[in-house]
Protein backbone atom coordinates (compact mmCIF):
# COMPACT_ATOMS: atom_id res chain seq x y z
CA UNK A 1 0.00 0.00 0.00
CA UNK A 2 0.96 3.39 -0.90
CA UNK A 3 2.25 6.23 1.58
CA UNK A 4 -0.76 8.35 0.50
CA UNK A 5 -3.24 5.31 0.94
CA UNK A 6 -1.83 4.56 3.82
CA UNK A 7 -2.02 8.42 5.39
CA UNK A 8 -5.48 8.84 4.20
CA UNK A 9 -6.37 5.25 6.15
CA UNK A 10 -5.42 6.71 8.98
CA UNK A 11 -6.74 10.29 8.94
CA UNK A 12 -9.80 8.67 7.36
CA UNK A 13 -10.67 6.31 10.43
CA UNK A 14 -9.70 9.24 13.15
CA UNK A 15 -12.29 11.36 10.59
CA UNK A 16 -15.16 8.53 11.21
CA UNK A 17 -14.80 8.54 15.00
CA UNK A 18 -15.76 12.19 14.73
CA UNK A 19 -18.76 12.25 12.29
CA UNK A 20 -20.76 10.68 14.65
CA UNK A 21 -20.45 13.98 16.90
CA UNK A 22 -20.30 16.54 14.10
CA UNK A 23 -24.60 17.05 14.59
CA UNK A 24 -24.18 16.79 18.39
CA UNK A 25 -25.70 20.38 19.89
CA UNK A 26 -22.98 23.14 21.28
CA UNK A 27 -23.36 22.16 24.60
CA UNK A 28 -21.46 19.78 27.43
CA UNK A 29 -17.57 20.04 27.15
CA UNK A 30 -16.26 23.81 26.54
CA UNK A 31 -19.77 24.39 25.44
CA UNK A 32 -19.60 28.19 26.56
CA UNK A 33 -16.69 28.68 24.21
CA UNK A 34 -18.40 26.49 21.03
CA UNK A 35 -21.62 28.67 21.56
CA UNK A 36 -19.58 31.69 21.66
CA UNK A 37 -18.52 31.06 18.12
CA UNK A 38 -21.63 30.44 16.93
CA UNK A 39 -22.82 33.33 18.06
CA UNK A 40 -20.55 35.18 16.53
CA UNK A 41 -20.84 33.54 12.82
CA UNK A 42 -24.22 34.34 12.96
CA UNK A 43 -24.02 38.30 13.30
CA UNK A 44 -21.29 37.96 10.92
CA UNK A 45 -24.63 37.76 8.71
CA UNK A 46 -26.46 40.39 10.27
CA UNK A 47 -25.60 42.68 7.25
CA UNK A 48 -22.63 44.66 6.68
CA UNK A 49 -18.78 44.19 5.97
CA UNK A 50 -18.34 45.91 9.17
CA UNK A 51 -19.38 42.30 11.20
CA UNK A 52 -16.89 40.47 9.85
CA UNK A 53 -13.95 42.61 11.09
CA UNK A 54 -16.11 42.72 14.94
CA UNK A 55 -16.06 39.73 16.69
CA UNK A 56 -19.52 40.20 17.97
CA UNK A 57 -21.93 37.95 20.42
CA UNK A 58 -25.42 37.57 21.17
CA UNK A 59 -25.10 39.28 24.59
CA UNK A 60 -26.09 42.69 24.51
CA UNK A 61 -24.05 45.61 26.31
CA UNK A 62 -25.05 49.13 25.58
CA UNK A 63 -27.77 48.52 23.59
CA UNK A 64 -25.40 46.70 20.63
CA UNK A 65 -24.40 42.58 20.98
CA UNK A 66 -21.07 42.89 22.73
CA UNK A 67 -17.40 42.63 21.10
CA UNK A 68 -15.67 39.56 21.59
CA UNK A 69 -12.21 40.98 20.90
CA UNK A 70 -9.95 37.80 21.94
CA UNK A 71 -9.00 36.41 18.83
CA UNK A 72 -10.12 37.00 14.98
CA UNK A 73 -13.04 34.30 14.93
CA UNK A 74 -11.81 32.26 11.66
CA UNK A 75 -13.55 29.13 12.52
CA UNK A 76 -17.18 31.28 12.64
CA UNK A 77 -15.96 33.13 9.31
CA UNK A 78 -15.78 29.24 7.55
CA UNK A 79 -19.54 28.55 9.51
CA UNK A 80 -20.70 31.72 8.08
CA UNK A 81 -19.66 31.52 4.83
CA UNK A 82 -20.92 27.96 4.10
CA UNK A 83 -24.23 28.56 5.75
CA UNK A 84 -24.61 31.84 3.92
CA UNK A 85 -24.30 29.23 0.97
CA UNK A 86 -26.11 25.96 1.82
CA UNK A 87 -28.29 26.78 4.55
CA UNK A 88 -26.84 24.33 6.87
CA UNK A 89 -26.96 24.85 10.70
CA UNK A 90 -24.06 26.92 11.90
CA UNK A 91 -23.28 24.67 14.89
CA UNK A 92 -22.66 21.47 12.68
CA UNK A 93 -20.24 23.40 9.94
CA UNK A 94 -18.30 25.10 13.05
CA UNK A 95 -17.84 21.51 14.46
CA UNK A 96 -17.60 20.17 10.77
CA UNK A 97 -14.78 22.75 9.78
CA UNK A 98 -12.97 21.27 13.54
CA UNK A 99 -12.65 17.78 11.84
CA UNK A 100 -11.57 19.02 8.33
CA UNK A 101 -8.64 21.32 9.38
CA UNK A 102 -7.75 18.40 11.78
CA UNK A 103 -7.81 16.09 8.64
CA UNK A 104 -5.14 18.21 7.23
CA UNK A 105 -2.91 18.78 9.82
CA UNK A 106 -2.34 15.37 10.30
CA UNK A 107 -1.91 15.06 6.38
CA UNK A 108 0.73 17.73 6.91
CA UNK A 109 2.07 16.12 9.91
CA UNK A 110 3.01 12.75 7.59
CA UNK A 111 4.60 15.22 5.04
CA UNK A 112 6.68 16.50 7.51
CA UNK A 113 7.94 13.28 9.32
CA UNK A 114 8.53 11.91 5.93
CA UNK A 115 10.69 14.23 5.13
CA UNK A 116 12.67 14.87 8.35
CA UNK A 117 12.67 11.07 9.21
CA UNK A 118 11.41 8.69 6.59
CA UNK A 119 7.26 7.17 5.74
CA UNK A 120 6.87 4.82 8.34
CA UNK A 121 7.71 7.88 11.16
CA UNK A 122 5.90 10.07 8.94
CA UNK A 123 2.93 7.68 9.38
CA UNK A 124 3.46 6.92 12.81
CA UNK A 125 3.08 10.87 13.62
CA UNK A 126 0.01 11.38 11.72
CA UNK A 127 -1.53 8.27 13.63
CA UNK A 128 -0.38 9.54 17.07
CA UNK A 129 -1.39 12.95 16.28
CA UNK A 130 -4.82 12.39 14.78
CA UNK A 131 -5.90 10.01 17.82
CA UNK A 132 -4.60 11.81 20.60
CA UNK A 133 -7.49 12.39 22.89
CA UNK A 134 -7.30 16.15 23.36
CA UNK A 135 -7.15 16.67 19.34
CA UNK A 136 -9.97 14.17 18.94
CA UNK A 137 -12.05 16.14 20.97
CA UNK A 138 -10.67 19.64 19.51
CA UNK A 139 -11.49 17.91 15.96
CA UNK A 140 -15.66 17.80 17.02
CA UNK A 141 -15.50 21.72 18.74
CA UNK A 142 -16.39 24.77 17.19
CA UNK A 143 -12.97 26.60 18.13
CA UNK A 144 -10.07 28.32 16.13
CA UNK A 145 -7.50 25.27 17.81
CA UNK A 146 -7.74 23.04 14.74
CA UNK A 147 -7.35 25.54 12.28
CA UNK A 148 -4.76 27.41 13.84
CA UNK A 149 -2.89 24.26 14.22
CA UNK A 150 -2.97 23.40 10.19
CA UNK A 151 -1.77 27.38 9.63
CA UNK A 152 0.74 26.78 11.70
CA UNK A 153 2.31 23.23 10.35
CA UNK A 154 1.55 24.79 7.01
CA UNK A 155 4.03 27.55 7.50
CA UNK A 156 6.13 25.25 9.36
CA UNK A 157 6.09 22.64 5.64
CA UNK A 158 6.78 25.60 3.74
CA UNK A 159 9.98 27.19 5.57
CA UNK A 160 11.10 23.73 5.44
CA UNK A 161 12.29 24.69 2.00
CA UNK A 162 14.62 27.48 2.26
CA UNK A 163 13.79 30.72 0.16
CA UNK A 164 12.73 34.28 0.96
CA UNK A 165 9.32 33.07 -0.91
CA UNK A 166 9.06 30.22 1.38
CA UNK A 167 10.15 32.38 4.70
CA UNK A 168 7.59 34.86 3.80
CA UNK A 169 4.60 32.42 3.44
CA UNK A 170 5.55 30.90 6.00
CA UNK A 171 5.04 33.98 8.40
CA UNK A 172 2.16 34.69 6.89
CA UNK A 173 0.84 31.58 8.04
CA UNK A 174 2.13 31.87 11.59
CA UNK A 175 0.58 35.42 11.75
CA UNK A 176 -2.39 33.52 11.19
CA UNK A 177 -2.21 31.02 13.30
CA UNK A 178 -1.37 33.86 16.34
CA UNK A 179 -4.14 35.67 15.64
CA UNK A 180 -6.92 32.71 15.67
CA UNK A 181 -4.89 31.93 18.59
CA UNK A 182 -2.21 33.87 20.49
CA UNK A 183 -0.47 31.58 22.51
CA UNK A 184 0.94 29.60 19.68
CA UNK A 185 3.90 31.82 19.59
CA UNK A 186 5.23 30.12 21.70
CA UNK A 187 6.17 27.88 19.04
CA UNK A 188 8.80 30.91 17.86
CA UNK A 189 11.68 29.56 19.33
CA UNK A 190 11.52 26.38 16.46
CA UNK A 191 11.01 28.36 13.62
CA UNK A 192 14.20 30.66 15.02
CA UNK A 193 15.59 27.11 15.41
CA UNK A 194 14.68 26.29 12.04
CA UNK A 195 16.16 29.47 10.01
CA UNK A 196 19.47 29.26 12.56
CA UNK A 197 20.71 25.96 13.21
CA UNK A 198 18.45 23.78 11.14
CA UNK A 199 19.77 24.44 7.26
CA UNK A 200 23.37 23.70 7.91
CA UNK A 201 24.37 27.62 8.26
CA UNK A 202 22.29 30.66 9.85
CA UNK A 203 20.03 31.83 7.49
CA UNK A 204 18.95 35.55 8.82
CA UNK A 205 17.56 36.78 5.68
CA UNK A 206 14.75 34.36 5.52
CA UNK A 207 14.60 34.59 9.70
CA UNK A 208 14.22 38.31 8.99
CA UNK A 209 11.41 38.20 6.66
CA UNK A 210 9.62 35.32 8.64
CA UNK A 211 9.35 37.87 11.48
CA UNK A 212 8.54 40.62 9.42
CA UNK A 213 5.79 38.53 7.38
CA UNK A 214 4.42 37.12 11.26
CA UNK A 215 4.00 40.41 12.49
CA UNK A 216 2.76 42.55 10.38
CA UNK A 217 -0.71 40.95 10.30
CA UNK A 218 -0.45 40.65 13.64
CA UNK A 219 0.39 43.99 15.10
CA UNK A 220 -2.58 45.48 12.80
CA UNK A 221 -5.17 42.89 14.33
CA UNK A 222 -4.08 44.43 17.94
CA UNK A 223 -3.93 47.79 17.15
CA UNK A 224 -7.59 47.44 15.71
CA UNK A 225 -8.71 45.38 19.00
CA UNK A 226 -7.02 48.64 20.94
CA UNK A 227 -8.79 50.82 19.14
CA UNK A 228 -12.04 49.08 18.96
CA UNK A 229 -11.78 48.62 23.21
CA UNK A 230 -11.03 52.14 23.58
CA UNK A 231 -13.83 53.76 20.85
CA UNK A 232 -16.41 51.63 22.48
CA UNK A 233 -15.53 50.19 25.93
CA UNK A 234 -19.22 49.74 27.29
CA UNK A 235 -19.70 47.21 24.48
CA UNK A 236 -17.00 44.93 25.16
CA UNK A 237 -17.58 41.78 26.39
CA UNK A 238 -13.69 40.10 26.87
CA UNK A 239 -11.20 41.74 25.21
CA UNK A 240 -6.93 40.02 25.21
CA UNK A 241 -6.43 43.85 26.95
CA UNK A 242 -8.74 43.47 30.06
CA UNK A 243 -7.75 39.56 30.72
CA UNK A 244 -3.67 40.90 30.39
CA UNK A 245 -4.74 43.17 33.22
CA UNK A 246 -6.61 40.74 35.27
CA UNK A 247 -3.32 38.91 36.26
CA UNK A 248 -3.66 35.68 34.09
CA UNK A 249 -0.16 36.20 32.55
CA UNK A 250 2.86 35.13 34.80
CA UNK A 251 0.47 33.66 38.28
CA UNK A 252 3.47 33.01 40.38
CA UNK A 253 1.22 31.95 43.38
CA UNK A 254 -0.19 29.34 41.02
CA UNK A 255 2.72 27.86 39.62
CA UNK A 256 3.62 27.37 43.51
CA UNK A 257 0.60 25.61 44.29
CA UNK A 258 0.22 21.95 44.87
CA UNK A 259 -3.30 21.54 43.18
CA UNK A 260 -1.74 22.82 40.34
CA UNK A 261 0.53 20.31 39.38
CA UNK A 262 -1.40 17.48 39.88
CA UNK A 263 -4.64 19.10 37.65
CA UNK A 264 -1.45 19.77 35.12
CA UNK A 265 -0.67 15.44 35.85
CA UNK A 266 -3.83 14.38 34.94
CA UNK A 267 -3.76 16.78 31.81
CA UNK A 268 -0.86 15.21 30.99
CA UNK A 269 -1.64 11.40 31.34
CA UNK A 270 -5.25 11.84 30.12
CA UNK A 271 -6.65 13.71 27.33
CA UNK A 272 -3.27 15.25 25.95
CA UNK A 273 -0.41 12.45 25.61
CA UNK A 274 -2.10 9.42 27.35
CA UNK A 275 0.20 7.29 29.95
CA UNK A 276 1.77 5.06 26.37
CA UNK A 277 2.92 8.27 24.53
CA UNK A 278 4.18 10.20 27.07
CA UNK A 279 7.20 7.62 28.06
CA UNK A 280 8.32 7.37 24.94
CA UNK A 281 8.02 10.77 24.07
CA UNK A 282 10.59 11.47 27.12
CA UNK A 283 12.72 8.53 25.97
CA UNK A 284 13.10 10.22 22.66
CA UNK A 285 13.86 13.55 24.35
CA UNK A 286 16.42 12.26 26.18
CA UNK A 287 18.43 10.74 23.20
CA UNK A 288 18.12 13.28 20.80
CA UNK A 289 21.12 13.63 18.42
CA UNK A 290 20.15 14.02 14.68
CA UNK A 291 18.96 17.47 13.54
CA UNK A 292 15.84 17.06 13.19
CA UNK A 293 15.23 15.55 16.55
CA UNK A 294 17.17 18.53 17.92
CA UNK A 295 14.95 20.36 15.81
CA UNK A 296 11.12 19.26 17.14
CA UNK A 297 12.44 19.01 20.27
CA UNK A 298 13.12 22.79 20.38
CA UNK A 299 9.29 23.09 19.15
CA UNK A 300 7.99 20.76 22.08
CA UNK A 301 10.01 22.81 24.83
CA UNK A 302 8.64 26.17 23.90
CA UNK A 303 5.59 25.33 23.22
CA UNK A 304 5.45 24.29 26.79
CA UNK A 305 6.70 27.68 27.96
CA UNK A 306 3.09 28.21 28.34
CA UNK A 307 2.47 26.16 31.31
CA UNK A 308 4.30 29.44 32.80
CA UNK A 309 3.44 31.94 31.15
CA UNK A 310 -0.48 31.17 31.44
CA UNK A 311 -0.74 28.72 34.34
CA UNK A 312 -4.22 29.50 34.98
CA UNK A 313 -5.39 28.83 31.31
CA UNK A 314 -3.90 25.86 31.67
CA UNK A 315 -5.21 24.76 34.82
CA UNK A 316 -8.40 25.53 33.20
CA UNK A 317 -8.25 24.84 29.37
CA UNK A 318 -6.29 21.93 28.79
CA UNK A 319 -6.51 22.71 25.06
CA UNK A 320 -3.90 25.38 25.64
CA UNK A 321 -1.36 22.86 25.37
CA UNK A 322 -2.25 21.25 22.29
CA UNK A 323 -0.02 23.32 19.90
CA UNK A 324 2.82 20.92 21.35
CA UNK A 325 1.40 17.36 20.05
CA UNK A 326 2.72 18.07 16.53
CA UNK A 327 5.97 17.93 17.63
CA UNK A 328 5.87 15.58 20.40
CA UNK A 329 3.85 13.30 17.70
CA UNK A 330 6.68 13.54 15.48
CA UNK A 331 9.42 13.03 18.05
CA UNK A 332 8.10 10.13 19.39
CA UNK A 333 7.65 8.55 16.02
CA UNK A 334 10.93 8.88 15.23
CA UNK A 335 11.91 6.88 18.53
CA UNK A 336 9.33 4.25 17.69
CA UNK A 337 10.23 3.70 14.31
CA UNK A 338 14.08 3.14 15.18
CA UNK A 339 13.06 1.14 17.98
CA UNK A 340 9.68 -0.45 18.04
CA UNK A 341 8.09 -0.97 14.28
CA UNK A 342 10.21 -3.64 13.30
CA UNK A 343 8.75 -5.36 16.47
CA UNK A 344 5.21 -6.38 15.67
CA UNK A 345 3.74 -8.05 18.74
CA UNK A 346 5.40 -4.47 20.51
CA UNK A 347 4.01 -2.45 17.73
CA UNK A 348 0.35 -4.34 18.07
CA UNK A 349 0.50 -4.06 21.96
CA UNK A 350 1.42 -0.14 22.19
CA UNK A 351 -1.44 0.13 19.51
CA UNK A 352 -3.85 -1.14 21.12
CA UNK A 353 -3.07 0.16 24.84
CA UNK A 354 -3.04 3.95 23.22
CA UNK A 355 -6.33 3.49 21.43
CA UNK A 356 -8.13 2.16 24.87
CA UNK A 357 -6.66 4.86 27.04
CA UNK A 358 -8.03 7.43 23.80
CA UNK A 359 -11.23 6.35 23.82
CA UNK A 360 -11.34 6.26 27.79
CA UNK A 361 -10.42 10.41 27.73
CA UNK A 362 -11.93 11.16 24.52
CA UNK A 363 -16.18 9.69 24.59
CA UNK A 364 -16.64 11.15 27.84
CA UNK A 365 -16.28 14.78 26.85
CA UNK A 366 -17.59 13.99 23.29
CA UNK A 367 -21.00 12.09 24.53
CA UNK A 368 -21.33 15.19 27.35
CA UNK A 369 -23.07 17.70 24.60
CA UNK A 370 -26.07 14.74 23.98
CA UNK A 371 -26.65 14.48 27.62
CA UNK A 372 -27.71 18.09 27.86
CA UNK A 373 -29.39 18.11 24.01
CA UNK A 374 -33.19 17.63 24.84
CA UNK A 375 -33.43 20.31 27.79
CA UNK A 376 -31.64 23.36 26.47
CA UNK A 377 -32.04 23.08 22.77
CA UNK A 378 -36.03 21.62 23.18
CA UNK A 379 -36.32 24.50 25.84
CA UNK A 380 -34.73 26.87 23.38
CA UNK A 381 -36.74 26.02 20.39
CA UNK A 382 -40.00 26.58 22.39
CA UNK A 383 -38.97 29.84 23.76
CA UNK A 384 -38.39 30.73 20.03
CA UNK A 385 -42.00 30.31 19.04
CA UNK A 386 -43.20 32.18 21.60
CA UNK A 387 -40.80 35.18 22.08
CA UNK A 388 -41.11 38.14 19.84
CA UNK A 389 -38.19 38.33 17.58
CA UNK A 390 -36.41 41.22 18.29
CA UNK A 391 -37.07 40.96 22.04
CA UNK A 392 -34.53 41.06 24.88
CA UNK A 393 -34.38 37.71 26.50
CA UNK A 394 -32.55 36.50 30.28
CA UNK A 395 -31.36 33.18 29.62
CA UNK A 396 -30.45 30.87 32.54
CA UNK A 397 -28.36 27.60 31.93
CA UNK A 398 -25.64 27.35 34.16
CA UNK A 399 -23.09 29.99 33.25
CA UNK A 400 -23.06 29.17 29.31
CA UNK A 401 -25.03 31.29 26.66
CA UNK A 402 -25.96 28.35 25.16
CA UNK A 403 -29.76 28.26 25.90
CA UNK A 404 -29.61 32.35 24.54
CA UNK A 405 -28.27 30.90 21.51
CA UNK A 406 -30.53 28.54 20.78
CA UNK A 407 -33.34 30.81 21.24
CA UNK A 408 -32.56 32.34 18.67
CA UNK A 409 -32.43 35.50 20.72
CA UNK A 410 -29.74 38.38 21.89
CA UNK A 411 -30.19 39.18 25.51
CA UNK A 412 -27.94 38.12 28.45
CA UNK A 413 -27.32 35.35 30.83
CA UNK A 414 -28.39 35.01 34.53
CA UNK A 415 -26.42 32.93 36.49
CA UNK A 416 -27.85 30.80 39.70
CA UNK A 417 -25.28 28.67 40.79
CA UNK A 418 -23.17 29.77 43.75
CA UNK A 419 -24.18 32.97 43.96
CA UNK A 420 -25.80 35.24 47.21
CA UNK A 421 -29.09 36.39 46.89
CA UNK A 422 -27.57 39.85 47.22
CA UNK A 423 -25.87 39.08 43.94
CA UNK A 424 -28.57 37.40 42.51
CA UNK A 425 -30.74 40.18 43.03
CA UNK A 426 -28.05 42.84 41.75
CA UNK A 427 -27.57 41.12 38.59
CA UNK A 428 -31.24 40.55 38.08
CA UNK A 429 -31.60 44.51 38.59
CA UNK A 430 -29.03 45.68 35.72
CA UNK A 431 -30.33 43.05 33.58
CA UNK A 432 -33.55 44.55 33.99
CA UNK A 433 -32.17 48.20 33.77
CA UNK A 434 -30.93 47.05 30.26
CA UNK A 435 -34.28 46.21 29.06
CA UNK A 436 -35.61 42.96 29.22
CA UNK A 437 -38.70 41.20 28.11
CA UNK A 438 -38.09 37.77 29.31
CA UNK A 439 -36.92 35.25 31.67
CA UNK A 440 -36.06 32.00 30.40
CA UNK A 441 -35.36 29.40 33.15
CA UNK A 442 -33.78 25.88 31.87
CA UNK A 443 -33.75 24.81 36.01
CA UNK A 444 -36.24 25.32 38.09
CA UNK A 445 -34.69 23.33 41.11
CA UNK A 446 -32.08 25.70 41.01
CA UNK A 447 -34.38 28.88 40.77
CA UNK A 448 -36.68 27.52 43.99
CA UNK A 449 -33.42 26.81 46.20
CA UNK A 450 -33.49 30.71 45.54
CA UNK A 451 -36.73 30.72 47.55
CA UNK A 452 -36.47 34.60 47.91
CA UNK A 453 -35.77 35.44 44.65
CA UNK A 454 -38.35 32.50 43.12
CA UNK A 455 -41.03 33.81 45.39
CA UNK A 456 -40.44 37.53 44.31
CA UNK A 457 -40.73 36.05 40.57
CA UNK A 458 -43.96 34.43 40.98
CA UNK A 459 -45.65 37.62 42.55
CA UNK A 460 -44.08 39.68 40.33
CA UNK A 461 -44.56 39.09 36.77
CA UNK A 462 -46.93 36.55 34.36
CA UNK A 463 -45.29 33.20 33.92
CA UNK A 464 -46.03 31.80 30.27
CA UNK A 465 -47.00 27.92 29.63
CA UNK A 466 -44.51 26.08 27.68
CA UNK A 467 -45.54 23.39 25.68
CA UNK A 468 -46.02 19.68 27.36
CA UNK A 469 -43.27 17.57 27.68
CA UNK A 470 -40.36 21.04 27.80
CA UNK A 471 -38.63 21.28 31.17
CA UNK A 472 -38.36 25.21 32.18
CA UNK A 473 -39.75 28.46 33.30
CA UNK A 474 -41.02 31.79 31.19
CA UNK A 475 -41.18 35.20 32.65
CA UNK A 476 -42.53 37.67 30.58
CA UNK A 477 -40.61 40.61 32.56
CA UNK A 478 -42.74 43.71 30.87
CA UNK A 479 -46.14 42.00 31.99
CA UNK A 480 -46.36 42.51 36.19
CA UNK A 481 -49.32 40.86 37.98
CA UNK A 482 -51.69 43.25 39.31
Amino acid sequence: MTFGRQAALILGSALFIKLFFLPAPLLGHFGSYQVTNAMMAERMLDGGAANFFIPRTNLILDGKPAMHLLYYPFASLFAAGIHAVTGIRIDFLGRLQAALFMLLSGWLIALIGRRLFNERAGLAAAFLFSFFPMNLILGISFQNESLALFLMLAGFTVCLTPSAVSAFMGGLCFSLALIARIHFITAAPFFAFLYLFGFGRPRFRELFLFAAAALAPLSAWYAHLWILQHQFPDSVQTSMFSQAGDGRILKPSLLLNGAFYKRLSEVILGSWMTPVVLPIVLAAAAAVKSKEEKLLLAGLAGTLTVIVLLPQKVNDHPFYLAHSLPFAAMLAAGWIDRHLLRRRVGTLVMTAAFLLFTLRFFLPPALSAYREAVDVVGLGKAADRIIPTDSFLIAQHGSAPDLLYYSGRKGGTLMLENRSPDELAADFSELLSRGADYLLISEPEKLRSHRLFSLFLDETYANIPLPAGIRGLLYALKEKKV
